[in-house]
């Protein structure tokens, strides 16, 4: 942000999702990931708060394959989506959590 340019936050505390198989950063779980409010940590000016224009789950190919994909991805990239499209006040954890075990389903 010291630069006046738009930005997609992500970071390795929550959005990572391979995070805890790598060795290099502990497991986040969905709840980490639903947790995670990008603009809650306080180090932000307003102004470079409306530079964030949205965020990313990450998952870097190197440690994925196609036998364990989904069981790195779901949920917790669906708890990061569901944190970026909610409101910044929207804190039920039981709410969040009736939602995204729908995703266990499909």
């Amino acid at each position: 942000c010291l630069w006046g340019e738009l930005v997609t936050d992500s970071n390795f505390d929550a959005w990572y999702l391979d995070c805890g198989y790598g060795g290099w950063c502990g497991y986040c779980s969905w709840l980490d990931a639903w947790q995670n409010e990008p603009l809650s940590s306080g180090n932000l000016t307003p102004s470079e708060e409306a530079l964030i224009i949205g965020g990313e789950a990450c998952l870097w190919g190197e440690l994925v394959t196609d036998s364990n994909f989904d069981a790195r991805a779901w949920p917790r990239a669906a708890a990061a989506g569901e944190r970026l499209w909610s409101p910044k006040n929207t804190t039920d954890v039981g709410h969040a959590f009736s939602r995204l075990l729908n995703h266990n389903c499909r």
